[in-house]
């Protein structure tokens, strides 16, 4: 009798042992799960910090995209009005080329009409010279 109390007595033992370490398993459990709330808790605080710079991120770059797109927009005008200017100035050119075209078709024009005026003019001289036998 005295072997079967002292079974008992150690499976009693080993099992209040048990208990008491699965009791002190379970407190570190437990403060282990407080901790990862916490954790959690600071994690969410964080990614709403993070949401918040991102958002803020988001405007600056949109920010950025608009300013770009005006100064974008204000070199083509510029582009747009140095073509307007240079297509002005080549017809400007073009009108002066032309005038001096005409100027020196007019110059042709003279000299050929005063050459023929100065040939006839000498063959008339040299025919009334003849006629008159002086030469």
């Amino acid at each position: 009798m005295n072997a079967a109390r002292a079974v008992a007595w150690e499976v009693e033992v080993s099992v209040d042992e048990r208990i008491t370490k699965i009791e002190s398993d379970m407190g570190h459990v437990r403060s282990t799960l407080t901790d990862v709330k916490d954790d959690v808790k600071c994690l969410r605080g964080e990614i709403q910090e993070v949401r918040g710079e991102v958002q803020q991120v988001k405007g600056e770059l949109q920010s950025f995209k608009t300013d770009v797109a005006k100064e974008f927009g204000s070199v083509r005008k510029e582009i747009a009005d140095a073509k307007t200017a240079t297509a002005q100035h080549f017809g400007l050119v073009r009108t002066e080329l032309e005038k001096l075209r005409t100027a020196i078709e007019g110059t042709k024009v003279w000299f050929l009409v005063t050459c023929s005026g100065a040939v006839f003019s000498g063959i008339g001289a040299v025919v009334g010279l003849h006629a008159l036998k002086l030469f």
